[in-house]
């Protein structure tokens, strides 16, 4: 895929574009968060809140980056994650999906302080969520959760650089955090 949108570290949120599989790029501009490309052309992308945007969306391209058009009245700070020919997206609040590439949203339900996720599962409705009190299973695609498995005392607590992941094979559920002084944990449940 020759279209790539990538975020520079640590620079207000530029985003930046190549439409060349990453040879050069040029800047979209600032105030921008996690993205997903879909094709050639298509893209989401979150608008980073900020104090001249208290509350921001999330945007469609489908010319490949050089416009973009509001497509959803979320705030996320989430990597959105693909399953099964779905977007899913934790976004402020909820869980959201989309099936068209971004043009249309569906809320999955009401999900509070997501922060990493979704994760999936042996079934095709199993998934799991990271939010700031533990980690969040649901068995029914998210209709309803179960009480939060806390993540180890040692991680000090839940951070945008906290991870999880699933091995379904021997059902267990991993957490990290991203930092020397860090483990991976296996966390039972």
């Amino acid at each position: 895929m020759k279209f790539v949108l990538a975020l520079k570290h640590e620079s207000g949120d530029l985003l930046l574009r190549s439409l060349d599989g990453g040879k050069t790029f040029d800047e979209v501009g600032k105030g921008y968060g996690p993205a997903w490309i879909f094709d050639g052309k298509t893209a989401v992308v979150a608008e980073a809140r900020s104090k001249t945007k208290p509350k921001p969306g999330l945007l469609r391209t489908t010319d490949g980056g050089k416009t973009f058009q509001p497509c959803a009245t979320f705030s996320a700070k989430a990597l959105p994650r693909w399953h099964d020919g779905k977007l899913y997206w934790l976004v402020e609040g909820a869980l959201l999906t989309t099936t068209d590439k971004g043009e249309n949203w569906t809320k999955i339900c009401d999900l509070k302080d997501g922060r990493f996720g979704p994760v999936f599962g042996k079934e095709a409705k199993q998934m799991f969520v990271l939010t700031g009190a533990g980690i969040v299973e649901s068995t029914d695609g998210g209709a309803t959760w179960g009480k939060p498995l806390p993540v180890p005392k040692e991680l000090k607590g839940v951070s945008a650089l906290t991870w999880m992941d699933f091995d379904p094979v021997h059902d267990i559920v991993y957490v990290m955090k991203m930092s020397e002084a860090y483990g991976l944990y296996k966390l039972q449940r």
